[in-house]
């Protein structure tokens, strides 16, 4: 009689479906962000706080920021997933699309820039490349800065608006830099314990092996009086 082993086998792949899921989980927050960017346009106590400087740039950037997100549902985010440059540029339309939004608000204003550090963060997240990543990061502060600077020459803004960008500018890329080290330290350790985990399960089977094939019988029994382990010996 032989139980069943003690310990389960590993699964596999199991880094990649929970990038995956975290993956689907931003689709869903920016189609929601593009909603209310909508929601915000058009209802009469939030219709100030945005689109007031170009309301039909901000009412196109809105819909076709949430048509992006349609083809993004479902299978297409499994293959996206696995592909860095198009996750670059899934991120890197969040930018832009984000900027616009900003830029026709007042930028700095009207703090829809500090959406570039959840931007900033998703994509350390998700994008395992940290060059890219990185890049990311400071695409965002650089859009940011430039914005502000023309908002400032066509007096939108005034120059002290300049030092909260750069504040926001260096959060953006702090934030960055530390959720990859932060990401890079988790994944080494779930690494390490999926090998940990499978040497575990291998040990486990060989000695299974070992005591099956042995002269002496042998029974492992637990607390209950259950017999957990009978090698052929012990049968006979």
């Amino acid at each position: 009689m032989n139980r069943p082993a003690i310990l389960t086998q590993p699964v596999a792949n199991s880094p990649g479906q929970q990038n995956l899921a975290l993956f689907r989980i931003y689709i869903a927050y920016r189609s929601l962000l593009s909603v209310v960017m909508l929601i915000m346009l058009v209802s009469p106590n939030t219709r100030q706080l945005v689109g007031a400087l170009n309301p039909t740039l901000y009412l196109s950037v809105a819909l076709a920021y949430l048509a992006t997100s349609v083809p993004l549902v479902g299978a297409i985010s499994t293959r996206l997933n696995h592909n860095q440059k198009m996750l670059f540029v899934v991120f890197l339309v969040d930018i832009v699309a984000i900027t616009v939004l900003a830029d026709t608000s007042g930028g700095m204003s009207s703090g829809l820039p500090i959406l570039l550090v959840i931007t900033a963060a998703a994509s350390a997240v998700l994008i395992t490349n940290r060059t890219l990543a990185t890049l990311i990061a400071a695409l965002s502060v650089l859009a940011l800065l430039i914005d502000t600077a023309r908002l400032i020459i066509y007096d939108v803004l005034d120059s002290g608006a300049l030092f909260p960008a750069g504040l926001l500018g260096a959060l953006i890329f702090g934030v960055s830099v530390m959720v990859q080290a932060i990401a890079g330290r988790l994944g080494r350790a779930e690494e390490l314990a999926r090998n940990r985990a499978s040497d575990l399960y291998n040990l486990q089977r060989l000695n299974e092996q070992i005591v099956q094939h042995m002269d002496t019988g042998i029974l492992l029994v637990n607390q209950d009086g259950q017999v957990r382990v009978m090698n052929k010996a012990a049968t006979g």
